[in-house]
């Protein structure tokens, strides 16, 4: 399944009307997740998907308002983006009550971000975190996931904001100098573990890769991370390229699945990381058609003899 994904976007979003077919679907089918674990609130546990998945709501969530933020809102005159709002509450609100702290770290780094290409969206922002402000208080999210959020500003130290996840840093960093060049091979986190029910993975797809096949393999995941980041870099430079609003989408996608990848999941259950590594890859194709069809028009029809 993980295979699939990286590789189906060549073959089956080829254009930018299938990328936006896909984006579309992706978001609609998101909403209504988001929108079904709203039933929770008022409830004691964390919101979750239907398959009762609290961290897989979080990422869901994150990737939907990513999607809307970039997508949708600049697409109109602020007036008119007022309307917007209310579909970013629906997923804030899944986000927020899930308790899912790495989506929630990565989803505003990015939008934080995002002034530097759109700086209209400060009054966005702006507006956004003050009725998000005013109406927490009427929102009846879980306790339980105000609380876990809460353990970011109240941990004393890395560690202990990891919690748990430390101790599998930690024996993932053992294995790894145990078994640099190799690694253990595929699941050896969990057999190699004292406890195979919860030292699953190390939480971090990066020293799961090395750990389990070494470091060599490492590098080479780290090389097509890295290659995908400066594609990612070189597509924003060009603000007025075509289809633009399509490389900011691949783009917040992926520095967002680039940190939950650093903190949460392991190589398959993160699939939505290497989707969207693949997206960049494809938006990119975009760009040179026109790029190509233009250098054609303006060639001279007949060749000038010397």
């Amino acid at each position: 399944m993980t295979g699939i994904v990286i590789v189906a976007p060549f073959f089956v979003l080829g254009t930018p009307q299938a990328m936006k077919r896909f984006l579309a679907g992706f978001g609609i089918v998101a909403f209504a997740i988001c929108a079904w674990s709203l039933s929770g609130l008022s409830g004691a546990a964390r919101l979750a998907t239907p398959s009762d998945n609290t961290i897989g709501l979080g990422h869901i969530a994150c990737e939907l308002i990513l999607l809307i933020w970039f997508a949708v809102i600049p697409r109109y005159r602020f007036p008119k983006r007022l309307a917007a709002y209310a579909l970013l509450g629906v997923p804030a609100v899944a986000m927020i009550g899930s308790g899912s702290r790495g989506p929630l770290i990565a989803c505003a780094i990015v939008i934080l971000l995002s002034p530097v290409f759109h700086r209209k969206l400060l009054l966005d922002l702006a507006c956004i975190a003050g009725l998000g402000l005013a109406a927490i208080p009427f929102v009846k999210i879980p306790d339980s996931a105000i609380d876990y959020l809460g353990t970011l500003v109240r941990g004393q130290s890395v560690g202990s904001v990891l919690d748990f996840r430390s101790d599998l840093l930690d024996y993932g960093w053992k294995l790894l100098q145990r078994h640099p060049l190799i690694g253990t091979g595929i699941q050896g986190f969990r057999y190699y573990s004292p406890n195979p029910e919860l030292y699953k993975w190390p939480h971090n797809i990066f020293l799961e890769i090395a750990c389990e096949l070494g470091i060599p393999a490492a590098l080479i995941a780290c090389i097509i991370f890295g290659s995908a980041v400066l594609e990612a870099a070189r597509q924003l430079k060009h603000v007025v390229a075509t289809n633009f609003v399509l490389s900011q989408v691949a783009a917040a996608l992926l520095f967002a699945g680039l940190i939950n990848a650093t903190n949460t999941g392991d190589i398959n259950s993160d699939r939505a990381t290497w989707l969207f590594v693949s997206l960049i890859f494809v938006t990119r194709t975009f760009r040179r058609v026109p790029i190509e069809r233009r250098e054609a028009a303006l060639a001279p029809a007949h060749p000038v003899a010397a």
